[in-house]
């Protein structure tokens, strides 16, 4: 998980996180206790139509889809690249793989 991206989070088919890598627990502002909240929380309100709209089409098409973001951080908000993945865990139930990397220097 860690050698994925800037950022890694595991997330139930809602939007939830199960589960996130330590460097996304470093950059975050909640990291000791990520797990039960929504991915949503972590991005401005401005993003969560992005956000809701990515988990949603990749949970009804199965495709992978790729977004940019922001991200709040311990040192604000910055920008991510997103790729949403959907997978079925070993008890066959769905999650989402969202793989992150910061562009925050790239867009402004």
């Amino acid at each position: 998980m860690e050698a994925a991206g800037d950022v890694v989070f595991r997330l139930n088919e809602h939007g939830m996180i199960l589960s996130a890598s330590a460097a996304a627990l470093e950059l975050l502002p909640e990291s000791n206790d990520v797990a039960g909240h929504f991915l949503a929380e972590f991005v401005p309100k401005s993003d969560h139509p992005v956000i809701s709209a990515a988990i949603l089409q990749l949970t009804e098409s199965h495709q992978a889809s790729r977004i940019r973001t922001r991200i709040t951080t311990q040192a604000g908000a910055c920008w991510f690249e997103l790729q949403l993945l959907t997978y079925s865990n070993p008890q066959s139930s769905p999650e989402i793989l969202v793989i992150g990397r910061d562009i925050s220097t790239h867009k402004e």
